[in-house]
This record gives structure tokens, sequence and C-alpha cells, in this order.
């Protein structure tokens, strides 16, 4: 193993027990509930399809390949939003799992 590589895992270990990763699926006609994330950010991918992403108020189209942050104590939802279903990736980083249904 590199040297550097090795140098630098310690800084990096303090990180790894507050990020929660997850791929989730949605059908068309189908939205997972408004959450809020008091100390969660995160942001999300979406691995195919397209979703509309509501956050504030404003809605945001997300196609494959496209990203977007969420910021900490944020109310969002995510819907389906292109003819067929909608995968999408999530990386959130938080001292503990405090997400609420809003």
């Amino acid at each position: 193993m590199d040297a550097t590589l090795d140098a630098n895992v310690p800084a990096a270990l303090p990180v790894l027990p507050r990020a929660k990763m997850t791929i989730k699926e949605l059908r068309r006609g189908l939205s997972g509930p408004t959450i809020i994330t008091p100390s969660v950010e995160s942001a999300i991918y979406v691995l195919l399809g397209e979703i509309e992403l509501v956050m504030d108020g404003s809605t945001s189209r997300l196609a494959r390949g496209e990203w977007k942050y969420l910021p900490a104590g944020r109310a969002h939802a995510i819907v389906p939003a292109g003819a067929g279903p909608a995968r999408y990736f999530t990386v959130s980083l938080a001292d503990g799992d405090d997400r609420r249904a809003a």
C-alpha cells in the first residue's frame, strides 16, 4: 500500500461513523415523505430516470448523472418525474440519525 495513502487514512476515519450511503428506487406515482434533517447534510445523485427534488418551496428536476446538495435543516421531498422508475444514491453525514417526517 502507498505510504501517502496510509498517512491519510487515520484523518478520514472519524468521518466514516457519520456517513450513511443508500440507493433508493421510486416508481411513477409514488414519492417519499417530506423529510427534515436538522443536523444531516446530504448529496443526492441520480442513477436512473428523473426526479423532482422539492426543497424550500422550490422544485429542481434532476436527470441521470446530475446531483444536488441538501443542506442540514432543510425540508425536502423526492418525487419520480420521468416515464419510468427513478433510482438515486444518497450520501449523508451526521452525528446520528435524526430524520423525521415534516
